[in-house]
């Protein structure tokens, strides 16, 4: 599961839909110390 902060950047970047069809999906997206987001579950 994403934590509280990752998926509202995920939403501010990418918009609502993909934050719904990451979660929905399960799929599982990080930051990194860069705050570049990392897919870590392909």
């Amino acid at each position: 599961m994403m934590d509280n902060f990752t998926l509202q950047s995920l939403k501010k970047d990418f918009g609502t839909y993909f934050q719904q069809y990451c979660l929905h999906h399960k799929i599982l997206i990080k930051k990194n110390k860069c705050n570049a987001f990392i897919v870590s579950n392909v």
